[in-house]
């Protein structure tokens, strides 16, 4: 027994002799300039790029500490990768565990710059092509055979307590793009505690984006590939939350509160601004918004424009194939004009003034457009209780639209209007060249009296009588001349129990004439037939 505790002892001893022997070993041995004397020509002739670096301090328990640490361009001028620092923090007993536990990985002030050539390629394509010819050597020369396996290994058991990107900077130019695209990431900012492949894990990041604010903060789960974060740019905040599965299905959910457009407006970069400022339009917008795998929701939208509110739900399902959607719109009472650009400047600075809008109608007469392959199908429904223009009401307004294999059609327009009802509905086939269209339109009991009391207020009691009748339109063409040319047509329109009356030129001629009758002209009942043909109408 006692040998054996002797032998024991020796054992031990020599192991931490050994132990000690190796620290001292890689002391004398891993030092800061043996190792820049070694690594930087390696890395030199692997990149065949020059790379600086100020200084190393590698600890064989504790990790590797970089200094001022870049990697040029090919051509020598100026840096292409570059970082002020670079940490490392590991635990080399978790290690020896086969357990991955690391203190800190951090980067301070990683610099990088990317530029796209006007041939298409890239500043670093050189590196790509040296690893692709190294990865088909390797290959052809059968390495590789004695890669490590994972597949139905242990998962890495990963744990960091600090991640940290401090004041990072990403340049990207795009020489291809005409006009030159140059996009520019500065002051970003990455921490994240508590690193895990299999426990969620908080994240907050911040960015500059060519003078705009981004950036996120929440909860990152590595292990359901996905995250749930409040996100924002510039003045607008979202909330996103979801995940990928095993087999690749995406499940998530994006939310916008209530924002106002002020808001909204205030975010746009000034380069990608459309110009919807300039039509006026004050409130604010909400919604939630869903996705579950090849379906994804609108369940709620409500926006108010100018103090009227629209609310629409939508869902579109088959995403990865043909989508079809459908949708359905919601209001009260929509003031038409409240919507419209509120002067003259701000349409003629969007091109629909006098002259912006000759130009446009005189581009738009030169070609027929179309055709138009739409990949998607797509049902909806707008129903507004009342709608006005230049204060015509139309009430109870209930409109149905399709989208099919290139043809849109207006299934059906109800509506309620100066006391009758009108219903129309039409088919535009947008997979042919200049387009074909066709419309039907019926009209019941228009009371003549109410429709010159909205038209014309100051004659109103003047006319009586109820209006109907039905139309049938088809054409072709965007072309004007076209279009007048291919329009045909026919239709009838009635006119029942009609009166004329208190009329100040009839009462006038009555007086001159001295026939009272005439204050009052009664008409028959009637029909007028037509048919439009070669751009003409006959009666």
């Amino acid at each position: 027994m006692a040998k054996k505790k002797t032998y024991l002892l020796v054992i031990v001893a020599v192991v931490v002799v050994l132990f000690v022997s190796l620290i001292v070993l890689a002391k004398v041995l891993i030092t800061p300039e043996r190792v820049r004397e070694t690594v930087l020509p390696l890395a030199e002739e692997s990149l065949g790029r020059t790379v600086d670096l100020e200084n190393i301090d590698i600890s064989l328990f504790s990790g590797i500490s970089l200094q001022n640490m870049a990697v040029h361009k090919k051509d020598g001028a100026g840096e292409f990768v570059a970082a002020d620092k670079v940490v490392l923090r590991y635990s080399l007993w978790a290690l020896l565990r086969l357990k991955v536990e690391v203190d800190e990985i951090a980067l301070v002030r990683p610099r990088l710059e990317i530029i796209r050539n006007e041939d298409g390629s890239f500043n670093f394509s050189d590196l790509i092509a040296e690893e692709e010819e190294t990865k088909s050597s390797e290959k052809g020369g059968g390495a590789g055979s004695g890669a490590a396996k994972t597949g139905g290994g242990a998962p890495i058991d990963l744990h960091i307590s600090k991640v940290s990107i401090e004041d990072g900077q990403l340049l990207f130019i795009d020489r291809s793009a005409k006009p030159e695209a140059k996009h520019q990431v500065s002051q970003f900012n990455l921490q994240a505690n508590n690193v895990s492949l299999t426990e969620k894990f908080p994240l907050e990041l911040s960015a500059t984006w060519n003078g705009n604010d981004l950036g996120l903060s929440g909860q990152v789960d590595a292990a359901g590939m996905g995250a749930d974060v409040e996100a924002f740019f510039n003045r607008i905040k979202v909330h996103l939350a979801g995940g990928m599965s095993d087999d690749g299905k995406v499940k998530g959910t994006l939310s916008l509160p209530k924002t106002d457009f002020e808001k909204i407006y205030a975010s746009i970069p000034k380069e990608y601004d459309p110009g919807v400022r300039d039509f006026g339009i004050a409130g604010n917008i909400a919604f939630d918004a869903a996705i579950d795998d090849d379906m994804a929701s609108l369940k709620q939208l409500q926006t108010t424009l100018n103090g009227q509110t629209l609310t629409m739900t939508a869902e579109v399902k088959n995403l990865y194939d043909i989508p079809t959607a459908d949708f359905k719109m919601k209001g009260d009472m929509i003031n038409i004009e409240k919507l419209l650009p509120s002067t003259a400047e701000s349409a003629e600075k969007n091109g629909t003034g006098k002259k912006g809008k000759k130009e446009q109608v005189a581009k738009a007469n030169t070609e027929e457009v179309g055709p138009f392959d739409i990949p998607v199908a797509m049902t909806g429904a707008i129903d507004i209780g009342k709608l006005l223009y230049n204060g015509i009401p139309v009430n109870d307004l209930a409109i149905k639209i399709s989208l099919k294999k290139n043809v849109f059609r207006l299934d059906s327009l109800m509506a309620a209007f100066a006391g009758g009802k009108i219903q129309k509905n039409a088919t535009v086939d947008l997979g042919v060249k200049g387009l074909k269209y066709a419309t039907a339109i019926d009209i019941k009991g228009i009371q003549g009296g109410e429709l010159v009391k909205m038209l014309k207020p100051d004659l109103a009691g003047s006319f009586e009588g109820v209006a109907g009748g039905e139309m049938n339109f088809s054409g072709a063409g965007t072309i004007t001349e076209t279009a007048k040319k291919k329009l045909t047509g026919q239709g009838t329109l009635r006119l029942a129990d009609g009166k004329l009356q208190s009329i100040p030129t009839l009462d006038s001629i009555a007086v001159l004439l001295g026939v009272p009758e005439l204050k009052t002209v009664d008409i028959d009942n009637g029909d007028i037939n037509f048919t439009v043909k070669d751009g003409k109408v006959n009666i």
